[in-house]
């Protein structure tokens, strides 16, 4: 649905359906996200275009926030109350939530079903050790955060899936910016950045109690995740090291894995990313899969 002023935009996601209607007032715009199993304002940001403060020349933008104590979707309402004030270089305005209860068991087991499948069909010698140790450990159990995205049992599975659809779609609509890069990189490379780039988080997170007032006012202890590093080895090349003591990468998948974290690495480490992107601009498809599988396509879990 769309006017000159007004756009409704409506995506089915794995587990829920989300809603975002921007409205047009004079040149500035009011964005409105809804979704879940509970819609609800939880989140208003108001963000203001500013010129980046690295000195490029290119536009970014300053973000007020106000957000329902004990709510997350300031993770959602920030990323595109910036996102199109940098980009329309005008005021906006971003109101929302999106609730949902969680992965069920079910749930989980289709996702492992579609990541075994997919993963096994990359011909690779040593996958089979590979998958063996994920099913070992924790990967299938793990959230994918403590509180940001998909905070919840089985996030990091699901967040891996999203991930992969993503670039699918990149690889599949490719426009022209895309289009002759993405034709280069295999299906089996896709597969293994997609799913495996966050292999880091293999028994990095635990269970704790808090306590946390319930629906009547009383205080309960309730469980939440926090971060136990066992293997502390940064990030994305911990990722690689990981991968790389079942399967060889390709140096565009080892690349692609190391750097998929973007602009969210160090700003001492910019000029390095920004080399390595130029070498393998995959590293950029995966970062921009992997924040848009964040922000836009996953819940907090709660």
């Amino acid at each position: 649905m769309a006017t000159e002023n007004f756009w409704k935009i409506k995506k089915k996601l794995t587990f829920t359906d989300i809603c975002v209607e921007i409205r047009r007032l004079g040149s500035d715009y009011h964005i409105l996200v809804s979704g879940g199993e509970c819609p609800h304002v939880g989140c208003t940001v108001l963000a203001v275009p500013r010129p980046s403060l690295d000195g490029s020349g290119r536009m970014s933008s300053t973000a007020s926030v106000l957000n329902v104590t004990g709510h997350k979707d300031e993770e959602v309402c920030r990323y595109l109350a910036e996102k199109v004030s940098a980009g329309k270089k005008t005021t906006v305005v971003c109101t929302g939530g999106i609730h949902m209860d969680g992965i069920t068991k079910e749930q989980i087991a289709d996702n492992i079903k579609s990541f075994e499948e997919l993963l096994g069909s990359v011909n690779r010698e040593g996958m089979d050790r590979l998958l063996e140790f994920i099913r070992k450990s924790d990967f299938y159990k793990a959230p994918a955060s403590t509180r940001f995205h998909s905070s919840c049992e089985g996030g990091l599975l699901y967040h891996s899936l999203q991930v992969y659809y993503c670039l699918q779609r990149k690889k599949a609509e490719a426009q022209v910016i895309w289009a002759d890069t993405m034709q280069k990189i295999d299906d089996e490379s896709l597969i293994l950045v997609a799913l495996l780039h966050d292999l880091c988080k293999t028994y990095y997170y635990t269970v704790e109690m808090r306590n946390k007032k319930d629906d009547s006012g009383r205080w309960v202890q309730v469980p939440f995740y926090t971060v136990n590093d066992k293997v502390p080895y940064g990030h994305g090349e911990k990722s690689v090291m990981m991968i790389e003591e079942y399967i060889k990468l390709k140096p565009v998948e080892r690349y692609a894995i190391r750097w998929h974290m973007g602009f969210s690495e160090p700003k001492e480490l910019y000029g390095t990313l920004g080399e390595a992107i130029k070498k393998y601009p995959l590293c950029l498809a995966v970062h921009e899969a992997d924040v848009e599988a964040t922000y836009l396509m996953e819940s907090d879990g709660e």
